[in-house]
């Protein structure tokens, strides 16, 4: 799975995994902190677990960063290719 994912051959898969294995991972703290402030009654779990989510996806998504930046930046050039071909033909005929 590791190797797939820093291959990056389906970055749209790879995304859809990490995204939601973050919101699966951010509903597991949350419902914890939500147990430790109802079981204490002391509301700083509670906002530890909100930052903790927001640490999780802000995570998630600095990982995809690097991995949207190099299939942007393969898509861009194998469009101008294409285009640099197309033009060509299209005059010919």
């Amino acid at each position: 799975m590791e190797e797939y994912v820093k291959s990056g051959e389906d970055p749209t898969s790879v995304a859809v995994v990490a995204e939601d294995a973050a919101a699966v991972g951010g509903c597991v703290i949350a419902a914890a902190a939500l147990t430790a402030t109802q079981l204490s009654g002391n509301s700083m779990f509670d906002a530890a677990g909100s930052v903790a989510v927001g640490g999780l996806l802000g995570q998630a998504h600095t990982t995809l960063i690097p991995l949207w930046y190099h299939f942007d930046t393969t898509l861009t050039l194998l469009c101008h290719r294409f285009d640099t071909t197309l033009i060509p033909m299209k005059s010919s005929v």
